[in-house]
């Protein structure tokens, strides 16, 4: 992400029309945004640590995209055995099971803080289709969203 930002900038900074200015402060502040959440105060102490903390901070980054295991292999360049292997060991849980609770978490905020509709929830969240919205939810919180909305009603 910062590389693209980064040639973004060259970029805005030879093509000087009136609104590259603009343009490269923008790239610059998400050069920023990104590296300030991926500062952690967690001393790594080898190199698979260090994997599955990145591996949990783009989760929790992208977690509207569509993701698989196969991906994050391939993101950072390791077999889809070892990733699973990694991230389990730090966190006791597959990736594609912390990145259902990421979704989750994401989907109950939405729930109490908007009046937006489960159908778009759940898609803003990252869930391809509302029958396995349903069934996450309700395996993680153990009502439906409906129920979870009830009882947080917006005030």
């Amino acid at each position: 992400d910062i590389k693209l930002h980064l040639k973004k900038m060259l970029f805005e900074q030879r093509n000087q029309d009136p609104l590259s200015t603009y343009a490269i402060l923008t790239s610059l502040m998400n050069v920023l945004i990104t590296l300030e959440r991926s500062r952690t105060s967690v001393t790594y102490t080898d190199a698979n640590t260090l994997r599955a903390e990145r591996m949990r901070s783009y989760l929790e980054t992208h977690y509207f995209k569509d993701i698989t295991t196969k991906d994050l292999a391939a993101l950072f360049e390791i077999s889809v055995r070892y990733v699973n292997e990694i991230f389990k060991e730090r966190f006791k849980m597959t990736p594609m099971q912390y990145l259902n609770n990421v979704r989750i978490e994401r989907a109950k905020v939405l729930l109490r803080e908007t009046d937006k509709d489960i159908v778009t929830i759940c898609f803003e969240v990252g869930f391809e289709n509302i029958s396995t919205f349903y069934r996450a939810f309700k395996n993680v919180m153990g009502i439906s969203p409906n129920k979870y909305r009830g009882m947080h009603p917006l005030s």
